[in-house]
């Protein structure tokens, strides 16, 4: 399926539209309008972001191209206009890439963990474990509530038997909230990584 999809990306080199993929709201906007047509006012609400900046952003996207009206219907006022992506799949390849788009989300990711989190934290335990292993652990203030966010750092000494079970369980995990996504709830980061750390 994934060759297929590739087969039918448009591919995208321009300089200023590879920088709207750059930038997390362009990117998303551009795809929740790919394959289906939606309002600014539809777009406020996926994004959560205010209907002003939303519709700016469409406005710049128009003028690069990468997406543009599919219709609309008149009301009182002025007509409300419904937007499409031109594809349903862009390919950018790495050669015209500035910066690693998986830099842009690290980034994002960071700065929403940090909102959830800093709200209940008090500071940070540095302790070992039974094992004397190292562990560092945050604190927080239980009379605050606790925001629905999540962060966890480990370094596990697995043998690769293990690791690859681990990294198929994720998958599994992953698998199973992405077919109980709801378009009209608010959106979550969710990044799980496992790598070796002495680089094997």
């Amino acid at each position: 399926m994934k060759a297929d999809i590739l087969s039918r990306a448009v591919r995208i080199e321009e300089r200023r539209a590879v920088a709207a993929f750059a930038d997390t709201l362009r990117r998303r906007l551009v795809l929740y309008v790919a394959g289906c047509d939606r309002s600014v006012a539809e777009l406020a609400q996926l994004t959560g972001v205010e209907i002003k900046r939303v519709h700016y952003h469409v406005t710049q996207l128009l003028s690069l191209g990468l997406i543009r009206v599919s219709g609309g219907h008149a009301r009182a006022g002025r007509a409300i206009k419904r937007y499409r992506a031109i594809s349903e799949a862009f390919f950018i390849p790495d050669h015209v890439v500035d910066i690693d788009p998986r830099r842009t989300l690290q980034v994002e990711l960071k700065e929403r963990l940090s909102e959830a989190l800093d709200r209940t934290r008090t500071g940070t335990l540095y302790s070992v474990d039974d094992q004397g292993m190292p562990r560092m652990t945050p604190v927080r203030d239980r009379a605050q509530k606790a925001s629905i966010a999540l962060e966890r750092w480990h370094v596990l000494r697995l043998q690769k038997d293990d690791a690859r079970q681990l990294t198929s369980e994720i998958n599994r995990v992953f698998d199973a909230y992405l077919l109980r996504q709801d378009s009209t709830a608010p959106p979550y980061f969710l990044h799980v990584a496992i790598a070796p750390s002495d680089g094997r």
